[in-house]
């Protein structure tokens, strides 16, 4: 929303633009303003509006649809704060700053078209993990749990589903792997993963009924980053994994 104020010396910017509107000096029946704007932004004299308001389209470059279309929008915004000076040198100051508001409403309008979006900062971005369980019921589980939690899961439910799943999509910021399961076991998952240049960085979390000792797993950085007992602590867990990506519970 914009709120314009006649007060001398106030200013409104329009960063992405590069436009500013100065009021300099007011009086009974003037009010004097400043423009600043680009080169590239012709300057059209306020008399043209009631003459060639088409001849705007003949300034816009080449471009798409939507560069036209910008481009215009910007042209009658620009002419619209002529029309407001040449209405003020003419004592008609209520004219005028109807014709200024509409201007500067334009350039918000273009100002906000222009802005990129915002992009996530790695603090919005929901925390993603693996979940690997041949058990579905604990599988699932943990996985609802994770999601109340705020992270993204997804789910395999043996070590060759989660190998082609690490080749297929972008790389999770943990798997949580279990150790005893059938076909391809989490010890062999793990060498996997480890001996992957593409994926030996990733954080492995072992989650195991067994002892790393008895599991023949290290911890440390040849082997899994934690480890997790079962029946595992699920806040815990989740304590630790947000710790481990400095993300606030």
């Amino acid at each position: 929303m914009l709120v314009l104020s006649r007060g001398q010396q106030d200013k409104i910017v329009f960063p992405t633009l590069g436009i500013s509107v100065e009021v300099l000096r007011t009086g009974a029946q003037r009010v004097r303003l400043g423009v600043t704007a680009p080169p590239h932004i012709k300057v059209l004299r306020g008399e043209l509006a009631e003459h060639e308001p088409a001849a705007l389209a003949a300034h816009a470059e080449e471009g798409t649809e939507e560069r036209h279309r910008l481009r215009n929008q910007l042209q009658v915004a620009r002419l619209q704060l002529q029309v407001a000076s040449k209405q003020l040198e003419l004592g008609k100051p209520d004219a005028a700053m109807s014709c200024l508001l509409r201007a500067l409403r334009d350039f918000d309008s273009l100002e906000q078209k222009l802005t990129p979006p915002a992009q996530p900062t790695e603090c919005d971005r929901k925390p993603r993990a693996l979940v690997v369980d041949d058990d579905e019921n604990e599988r699932e589980l943990l996985a609802s749990y994770l999601r109340l939690c705020d992270f993204d899961v997804d789910e395999a439910d043996d070590g060759l589903r989660a190998l082609f799943y690490l080749a297929q999509h972008n790389r999770p910021d943990f798997v949580l792997l279990d150790m005893n399961m059938r076909g391809l076991d989490g010890a062999a998952t793990l060498r996997r993963i480890r001996d992957s240049q593409g994926l030996a960085e990733l954080r492995v979390i072992g989650v195991s009924g067994l002892t790393p000792e008895q599991a023949g797993i290290v911890v440390g950085k040849s082997g899994v980053d934690a480890w997790f007992r079962k029946p595992v602590k699920a806040e815990e867990l989740v304590d630790h994994l947000r710790e481990a990506i400095m993300i606030p519970a």
